[in-house]
């Protein structure tokens, strides 16, 4: 179950983690650990000037291209699966204002479609094992592991 008290912002993703009783914790848009994620995610990614990982520019990255959330779905799935990819991620989202979430990657991919449709792009990583997959809006599924985080 959650910690702390619902977010407004992404009450919808809260309360169908809440329905199927899925363990998270709500990480606030002003705190530490959000400030940490995005400067990790800052200094290990290259950001393009709006707002996107400019994946060109990382090495051993692949993106795919999908239409919907199903077929982004089955490709964030095949991305954890082919690269074994585990433990507990941070999710963000585009609006900066909008908590994130702290989840294992077992939970994400038991209820990704609630998580990818919260807001146009987001963005799902694992800090300790220094990998990212970017949802963008247009329908691009991209991910790279950069190494571990130190």
């Amino acid at each position: 179950m959650r910690e702390g008290k619902e977010p407004r912002l992404i009450s919808d993703v809260i309360k169908h983690l809440d329905a199927n009783a899925e363990s998270y914790s709500v990480i606030t848009p002003d705190g530490e650990e959000m400030k940490n994620i995005n400067t990790w995610l800052e200094q290990m990614f290259p950001i393009a000037s709006w707002g996107r990982i400019d994946w060109r520019r990382v090495p051993s990255s692949v993106c795919d291209k999908a239409e919907g959330t199903q077929q982004q779905e089955k490709i964030v799935t095949e991305i954890c699966n082919s690269n074994q990819l585990g433990g507990d991620v941070t999710v963000v989202w585009t609006n900066q204002i909008k908590p994130g979430l702290r989840i294992s990657l077992e939970t994400l991919l038991r209820n990704l479609p609630p998580i990818i449709e919260e807001d146009w792009d987001t963005w799902i990583a694992n800090e300790a094992d220094g990998w990212c997959i970017e949802i963008y809006h247009d329908g691009e599924v991209c991910f790279a592991r950069i190494g571990v985080a130190h």
